[in-house]
């Protein structure tokens, strides 16, 4: 059961220095900042209990992972993090790898896509970034539940990111939602093709750079008539994260098809941005 709490020890819940050479007063701070206050430790020992009577709740399971994030978060990452964000969400200050090596205990199967629903959107309903990056490298993770096992589950399970595309939007977990999730769908099941092409023409404009990057990862594989013709609907727009999405996909498509991306581009120049003309292009010669 996906919720039966993991056995997260007490050591995950200090800070570890990333470094051999800490001075003696950062050890000091690191031991101080690893001792968790009594709410905390009710908490992490109500976890410890309900999987022992091998059962849980969502709320319980994000509200541990919360606190090892708190307690592991740094006052300089948070404050570069923020900034790089443009002040658009509080973050713990976890960079990436600190942040995947804390979570994966975590990391537990769920038994159906229900519970993986429940996650998920607890994790878009709590505020801090972070949460919704553990988010995504739970759906990513156990993408094959995910999917469902036939095209009315994948349907659904679209649906539900739709929904996490378009709230809290910002390109960090748009771009990887995009290309990691959505596109493994519409690979899946190719039925879900036309909802694609609703999106490319969603009043949202998160919506619709996810339907220019949910190829991304298709490579050689990627279908240029598709490709070309969201280009070409979207070549007018003049928001920057439209522009920028057009080249990207252009720029990874020209990776294996470069003659085809350059003609593409030369033919619709009159009617692509200078930006996506610049990130189409850039590596072709």
């Amino acid at each position: 059961m996906l919720l039966r709490m993991a056995s997260v020890s007490p050591k995950i819940l200090r800070k570890v220095p990333t470094s051999r050479n800490v001075s003696k007063s950062s050890k000091v701070r690191a031991t101080r900042k690893s001792k968790r206050t009594s709410s905390e430790h009710e908490v992490y020992e109500k976890a410890i209990k309900q999987k022992k009577n091998d059962k849980s709740c969502p709320e319980d399971f994000i509200k541990v992972l919360k606190g090892v994030f708190k307690q592991n978060g740094e006052a300089k990452k948070k404050d570069f993090m923020q900034k790089y964000m443009k002040e658009k969400f509080p973050v713990y200050g976890l960079y990436a790898p600190e942040r995947r090596q804390l979570q994966k205990e975590f990391m537990i199967e769920p038994d159906d896509r229900n519970e993986m629903y429940e996650v998920l959107k607890l994790c878009w309903n709590d505020d801090y970034r972070e949460i919704q990056y553990f988010g995504i490298d739970y759906a990513v993770k156990f993408l094959k539940i995910f999917s469902g096992v036939n095209a009315s589950e994948g349907e659904e399970s679209l649906k539900l990111c739709y929904f996490l595309i378009s709230t809290k939007s910002w390109w960090d977990t748009v771009d990887l939602l995009s290309s990691k999730v959505v596109g493994h769908l519409v690979k899946t099941y190719p039925n879900l093709q036309p909802t694609m092409d609703e999106w490319c023409e969603d009043e949202n404009m998160w919506i619709r750079r996810a339907s220019i990057l949910y190829q991304l990862n298709y490579n050689k594989n990627t279908d240029s008539e598709i490709l070309f013709r969201y280009c070409k609907t979207l070549a007018n727009e003049k928001d920057f994260f439209i522009r920028k999405a057009l080249g990207w996909a252009l720029r990874n498509y020209g990776r294996f098809q470069g003659k085809i991306v350059k003609n593409f581009v030369t033919e619709n120049q009159d009617i692509l941005s200078n930006l996506t003309i610049k990130e189409a292009l850039k590596n072709i010669k």
